[in-house]
């Protein structure tokens, strides 16, 4: 190998690695505003995407374009045919590396010292290079934004310390009752919503037993439970602007049902006859007084819904 050989062997590397360095910065850039996009979208749809595979992902893009524009075919012949033209040297140095013959050795030192007399320009950085910083900054904030619907349950602070919290009650108020289990597990899945429902039916299907005489200590410490977390999940899913519709308490039901027979006596009250002898000495017990009717109708009755 001769000088030139040399000199452009030399080029040739350093050219493909610019080369290289371009594309994978341009593939950084446009994969940083796919996910941009696809990072806002999801965050507005409640999903939410990890930031270190976020940036795994536009790492692994601007490495498969680089590593692919640097397996390309550049010999070092086309590397002589570009910086022809690059350098304006009028094919001197292709026609020197294509040479066979008795002056072979004449045109590559021509060429060689052709070579020698110009400068190489510095290679300028593509556009998509100078934005990056830009366009990686935007997915970073992108990422630090909470709102209620992309916290959806899964990393809002306040309503994991909430969840956390009612997993726990539920787990020290019972532990035979296969309800709470499934509660439980629901919660640890993110399914916050059913969870909430689920336990204001369980608390309702509780108060119901209780009014009818059943149970003891322990079905007290379990209704409390129910009751408790019904609420504080509620009141946390409502914060975040997921309200869950709640279903009137038994006590109130029946309360409505006796508005509606103006008065009548337990038994005129519909369904199980012990339930509605339970609920009326209830209500009698209870702060039921008439102020409280209209409240009952706005909230709870037919005209509301």
């Amino acid at each position: 190998m001769n000088d030139l050989e040399r000199r452009l062997a030399s080029l040739r590397r350093r050219i493909r690695a610019g080369r290289a360095a371009e594309a994978g910065a341009r593939g950084a850039f446009y994969a940083s505003l796919a996910a941009c996009a696809l990072l806002a979208a999801l965050r507005i749809g409640g999903l939410l995407v990890p930031g270190a595979v976020a940036w795994a992902a536009i790492a692994a893009v601007a490495l498969a374009l680089a590593l692919r524009e640097g397996a390309r075919s550049f010999t070092i012949r086309d590397c002589a045919i570009h910086l022809d033209r690059l350098l304006g040297l009028e094919e001197r140095l292709s026609t020197a590396v294509e040479a066979d013959g008795p002056m072979h050795d004449a045109q590559a030192a021509d060429a060689a010292a052709a070579l020698s007399r110009v400068a190489i320009p510095a290679r300028r950085l593509p556009r998509e290079a100078r934005l990056l910083a830009g366009s990686a900054l935007l997915v970073g904030a992108i990422l630090l934004i909470r709102t209620p619907a992309s916290a959806g349950g899964a990393d809002d602070p306040a309503l994991v310390a909430v969840s956390d919290d009612v997993v726990r009650m539920l787990e020290n108020a019972t532990s035979d009752r296969i309800e709470f289990r499934e509660v439980a597990e629901m919660i640890k899945r993110g399914r916050l919503d059913e969870a909430a429902a689920g336990l204001r039916s369980l608390a309702d299907r509780l108060e119901q037993e209780r009014l009818q005489g059943g149970g003891g200590a322990q079905a007290e410490k379990e209704r409390e439970a129910a009751t408790a977390g019904a609420a504080a999940l509620s009141a946390e899913l409502a914060r975040l602007g997921r309200p869950v519709r709640a279903t009137p308490p038994t006590i109130v039901a029946l309360k409505l049902e006796r508005q509606r027979l103006g008065g009548a006596p337990a038994s005129s009250f519909t369904g199980d006859p012990g339930t509605a002898r339970a609920v009326a000495t209830a209500l009698e017990r209870a702060d039921w007084a008439p102020r409280y009717d209209a409240v009952i109708r706005t909230y709870f009755g037919s005209d509301s819904r």
